[in-house]
């Protein structure tokens, strides 16, 4: 098991690690700078699911995808699922904008990935998980599976991460059939206890499905 690590210590790590690649602290960090620095954990992830033969559904938005394609080929090339997140993470969701605003949010994304890698998606996670039945229609008709998780937690503040142990216990006891988890690339707390997390959903007896 993971050892507990104070909020203090990860926030120290994530100062330390901004600090190394762009000399600023977190606290002056750029979105940019908080994305690459959420890209290296999410290569940390990728080489723990490697390590484990696990697979995911990452999704993202075409801002970010654009900033690290190497990443993006490295997810496809494992076999990870590539999931749709919309172009630009709408903060009031998709019901809020119109329908012809939230086709472009779906088929811009899935445009670029298709042109950039040859990839087609298949899977939409709903920004802010909003969605409406007429967004729900829409994505079927654009060929996508409508995708909601039955787990989440506050895991995406970098200058705030929880600690490991209680963070993989909230985990642990959220299993069942079918569990979809949400757990956002830039925690390092989510990076930490990856491992024993898969672990502990094998020991359950479950295992591990693309759809």
């Amino acid at each position: 098991m993971t050892n507990q690590i104070s909020r203090d210590e990860l926030r120290g790590a994530i100062a330390d690690k901004l600090s190394a690649h762009f000399g600023v602290t977190a606290e002056n960090a750029t979105d940019e700078q908080v994305f690459q620095a959420a890209a290296i954990v999410i290569r940390e992830i990728l080489s723990r699911l490697h390590t484990f033969d696990s697979r995911t559904a990452p999704e993202r938005e075409v801002h970010y995808l654009s900033m690290d394609p190497d990443l993006v080929r490295r997810m496809i090339d494992e076999g990870h699922v590539l999931g749709n997140h919309s172009v630009t993470h709408p903060s009031a969701g998709m019901p809020s904008l119109s329908l012809d605003k939230q086709e472009n949010e779906v088929t811009e994304n899935h445009a670029y990935i298709k042109e950039n890698f040859g990839y087609d998606m298949y899977l939409f996670r709903y920004p802010t998980g909003r969605f409406s039945e007429q967004s729900l229609a829409l994505l079927n008709n654009c060929n996508y599976k409508s995708i909601f998780w039955s787990f989440a937690y506050l895991d995406y503040d970098v200058n705030n991460q929880p600690d490991h142990a209680s963070s993989l216990q909230k985990m642990k006891d959220k299993l069942h059939p079918g569990a979809i988890y949400l757990l956002h690339a830039e925690s390092e707390t989510n990076a930490a206890v990856l491992g024993d997390f898969i672990d502990a959903v094998r020991a359950a007896g479950y295992g591990f499905k693309n759809f």
